[in-house]
């Protein structure tokens, strides 16, 4: 039976604590996935779905959802396409108690010990991959008999979660950064616009960080294109796409991948 957690003024670092000396975690030997007193902007728990014919979740993507040592969640909105250059998210902040149960959860999910399965037969599978702090277990061709995947579809999901579990309204996410992701055009793609900030570069796949007004000027441009859009610069087109950074992430080097 776990103690219960004292009252402190960070979100999730009263039951972290309990956690730490009751061995919530699947091992007594393994280490705790997420530390005791987590940064505001540390990640606490993160879903995402990739793969499947459509080839979602892939390079540059959102994660779906993204929990916060402070509260805060940051999800992909549901009526939103995926293949919008610029993806819609939605911003929820938890109280400490409802953040308190949904690490419970997670422990009793047995997302503490990092997992994966794989589905070799299984042609174009989704792959869920769900983070908790440092352990992270991926599924291929996710199914309702796993623990992690119930987890996963029950209570990483802000439509299911009641409403006195939130400290405030939900409202769209406030972007500060976004990256332009460059996907090199081989063919001639017809009518070119100027790229109007930094060139993005001679690697693979350009990447580049706007922020202040260039970021701002960046988002009014998303709205108004579509993934089509060629973009040009030193004889070179490319089509973009847009990442808002979330909390937590600084540089390309965090959005690059899935």
């Amino acid at each position: 039976m776990r103690a219960a957690p004292g009252r402190t003024s960070g979100a999730v670092a009263a039951v972290l604590a309990v956690c730490a000396m009751a061995g919530c975690a699947g091992s007594p030997d393994a280490p705790d996935p997420v530390p005791a007193s987590p940064a505001p902007d540390a990640l606490v728990l993160r879903r995402h779905l990739s793969g499947g014919i459509g080839g979602i979740g892939l390079h540059g993507s959102v994660p779906d959802l993204s929990v916060y040592g402070d509260g805060r969640v940051i999800a992909v909105r549901e009526d939103g396409a995926r293949h919008e250059p610029l993806p819609r998210l939605q911003e929820y902040r938890l109280t400490p108690r409802a953040l308190r149960r949904l690490i419970d959860d997670a422990f009793a999910a047995g997302l503490a010990e990092p997992r994966r399965v794989r589905r070799e037969n299984v042609a174009d599978a989704f792959t869920l991959t769900v983070r908790f702090g440092s352990a992270v277990t991926t599924i291929e061709h996710p199914g309702d008999d796993d623990p992690a995947v119930r987890f996963a579809e029950r209570r990483l999901a802000p439509e299911r979660w009641p409403r006195q579990d939130l400290a405030a309204p939900p409202g769209p996410y406030r972007v500060e950064r976004l990256a332009a992701l460059f996907h090199p055009q081989a063919d001639d793609p017809g009518n070119v616009r100027r790229w109007p900030f930094t060139p993005p570069g001679t690697q693979e796949r350009p990447c580049l960080v706007l922020q202040g007004r260039d970021a701002a000027r960046a988002l009014r441009i998303a709205e108004d294109t579509d993934g089509r859009t060629a973009w040009g610069d030193g004889g070179r087109a490319y089509t973009v796409r847009w990442r808002p950074l979330l909390p937590g992430e600084d540089g390309c080097a965090d959005v690059t991948g899935p």
